[in-house]
């Protein structure tokens, strides 16, 4: 099993000044947020995917702007919300998979 877990980081212009991010953590692919207490701690399942689940998850990252850059699995624009300011960024993270899996993912975003 494939375990790929998605992440957002929220940055405002105030914590854009302190270098910083105001609200960071995990979400789903149903857009549920899961934002880190003070702990690191909040209350994510991990996502175990399966070699034939590895197109939907693609799909899902698609849709939230990641893309492989080369090193990475993130976002490079952010979403913004224009009403409030804040910029939204994505990364997707993968493990528990071989080599060979890891390089069909990126390879699926190069296409």
């Amino acid at each position: 099993m494939i375990t790929i877990d998605f992440t957002y980081e929220i940055i405002t212009e105030e914590s854009a000044e302190h270098g910083d991010h105001a609200e960071h953590g995990f979400m789903d692919k149903g857009y549920w947020k899961f934002p880190m207490d003070e702990n690191g701690e909040c209350g994510y399942d991990r996502n175990v995917w399966t070699q034939g689940e590895l197109k939907e998850c693609v799909d899902f990252a698609y849709s939230i702007g990641i893309v492989f850059d080369g090193d990475s699995l993130r976002s490079v624009d952010a979403d913004t919300n224009y009403a409030t300011g804040e910029d939204t960024f994505y990364a997707m993270h993968i493990s528990g998979c071989t080599v060979s899996t890891e390089n069909r993912i990126q390879k699926m975003f190069q296409t």
